[in-house]
Order: C-alpha cells, then structure tokens, then sequence
C-alpha cells in the first residue's frame, strides 16, 4: 500500500509529545489493526493551513489544538510512517455538533468553542432558532454573555466589571438612559463635578440626604414639599428575557443572560 494515495480515518491519543514539537499521537485502525488501539504515531497537525509561524516583521498566523479521541483525516507527504500529518478533523459525525436545527445549517456560523471553559463566539444570520443578524460571545458558557442584535448590545455578567479608561471617556446617550443597583453606589472624582439637567432634576432618597461642603450655595426661586421617594423596579417580560429558547438558545443549552429591564 502506498500511503501517499490514500486517506486514513484515526483518532488522537492523550499522549503528550516527548519531544515539545507540537505533534500528536494518532491511531489509524486500518494501518495499526496489529497493535492496541492506545497506540499509535506521532504526526503533525496541519488542521489550520494559515499555521502560526515567523516572519521577517514577526510571528503571525492561527492554530487550533486538538483533543484527546477526536477523530481526524491523516495523510502522508511520502511512503515512510515518520512523514504523517493530521489533514482536518471530520467533521459533523456527531449530532450534537450540528446547529440546533438543520434548517439553521447556512446560517450559523460557530467562530470557535473551546472544550474546556465553553468559551463560544457564534455569528447569526438568518437564524430560525437564534435572533437573525446577530453576534453572540459567552464566556465560560453562562458567566459572561455578550450579545450584538438589531435591538443594540446586551450584556450579562456573574463576575466583577473592572473598567479602566486612561484618557477621556465621553459617553453620548440620545435617548433614555436608567441605572439600578441593589447595594451602595459610590462615585469619586478628584477633579470638578458638574451636573446639568436642561428639565426636571430629581434626588429623592428612602432615609435622608446629607451634604457637606465648606460652601454651599442654592439659589431657588420657589420652594416646595418633595413628594415621597418612589424607587423603580425592575420586571421582566417573555420579550426582555434573553433565556428563553426564542430570544437566546446555541447548541441545545439555554443561556440565563437576562438583559436588565426597568420601569417607573
């Protein structure tokens, strides 16, 4: 049998490489029937033709890892075991790596999926199951989601913001704008702290509000009784859930993104 003319079905092993070159033991059932089907030989992964490598203005390129019992397509650059490579992987041959539905087969495309965290970029565009149009990333599968759609950017998160904005950080929102938070809210400034309302301009506060400052100046022309505080709450709706199987569902598993929704 000449190796260079065929394909070979083959399943990577766990082994890791002696050497550090980045190759990958595979075992090819109809060349290794003779032998343990936990051995096997050391191949190249050419998965990704654009492989990462050096140039003269520097390192550039892609590559994927593969996993241990992944089945690929292994060939040969001559008729010596010592010259194999994994060509691709094969693709497809389990369900649940489709799309949800089939009918979506076209129209989503799974950027990538790493299997240890689910990190998971998807584009979506004229999707049944998803909203058509849209980008989705999730970070290790629910702790952080971030979705671009028609209806503008969602994001949830179960971890800690930390934004850190070295020059100036000009925010222009033309319509309405409502932050709720359920603990304390601080705001510090080292510099000048201007507020300007162009139309009515409310604090209201469920205890009591204190000021001090070494001036305070108030100029008013009519003063009056605040009525009592009134706190907004927060509901949600079928439309406003991103968990429900219509708004936000990727390869079988509901996402619990909820977009935060307010009303006086």
């Amino acid at each position: 049998m000449k190796l260079t003319n065929k394909e070979f079905l083959a399943k990577v092993l766990p082994d890791l490489d002696p050497k550090h070159q980045g190759r990958y033991k595979v075992h090819i059932p109809e060349l290794m029937y003779h032998i343990a089907d936990d051995k096997g030989i050391w191949v190249k992964n050419h998965v990704h033709k654009d492989r990462v490598t050096r140039s003269e203005k520097g390192i550039y390129g892609q590559y994927f890892p593969l996993q241990s019992e992944t089945i690929v397509i292994v060939k040969f650059f001559r008729n010596d075991f010592n010259t194999g490579y994994i060509d691709r992987i094969d693709s497809d041959f389990e369900k649940e790596t489709l799309p949800l539905k089939i009918i979506d087969r076209d129209d989503l495309h799974q950027m990538f999926r790493t299997p240890k965290y689910d990190n998971i970029q998807t584009i979506h565009e004229d999707t049944v199951d998803q909203p058509p149009n849209s980008i989705h990333i999730y970070y290790n599968l629910e702790r952080t989601t971030i979705v671009v759609d028609e209806e503008g950017i969602h994001i949830h998160s179960d971890d800690n913001e930390d934004k850190r904005i070295v020059k100036d950080y000009d925010q222009n929102v033309k319509q309405n704008k409502k932050i709720h938070v359920e603990g304390d809210f601080d705001i510090y400034v080292n510099g000048q702290h201007n507020n300007y309302s162009s139309q009515k301009y409310d604090i209201r506060s469920g205890e009591y509000i204190a000021e001090d400052a070494p001036w305070i100046f108030l100029n008013c022309g009519v003063a009056g009784v605040a009525e009592k505080a009134h706190i907004p709450t927060r509901i949600y709706t079928d439309k406003t859930k991103s968990n429900s199987q219509e708004t936000h569902m990727i390869l079988g598993e509901e996402k619990r993104d909820d977009y935060k929704f307010f009303k006086e």
